[in-house]
């Protein structure tokens, strides 16, 4: 799956790397992997790394490293997990029963 990203500063200590993709469970696995090792590559001066369906919002220490330093740096480690990331786990699907009836949700005709 070959994915461009781009890095922007969206505030005044906090970065947002976008996927450039369609989402999908290939690319939400591809984003939690590399939030991970973006949480561990960086652990001393990020705050959070918060990932979402096609973004990483991390929130950076400014006192410790500058938004010069950092943003490149953070290209080239996504760049870097990008290309080696491990390989996918088999996925299961998993069905989960459930039941719609008044008798257990009085409020269900209100959604009708």
């Amino acid at each position: 799956m070959k994915i461009e990203t781009s890095v922007d500063p969206v505030a005044e200590c906090s970065v947002l790397v976008k996927f450039e993709a369609e989402p999908s469970p290939e690319l939400s696995w591809v984003i939690g992997e590399i939030s991970l090792y973006l949480r561990n590559q960086l652990g001393a001066w990020v705050m959070n790394v918060t990932p979402s369906f096609n973004t990483i919002l991390i929130d950076y220490l400014p006192h410790r490293i500058s938004i010069f330093e950092f943003i490149p740096y953070l290209e080239k480690i996504v760049t870097e997990s990008l290309l080696h990331l491990p390989e996918k786990p088999k996925s299961k699907i998993i069905e989960l029963p459930v039941y719609y009836h008044p008798e257990v949700a009085p409020d269900l005709n209100a959604y009708l």
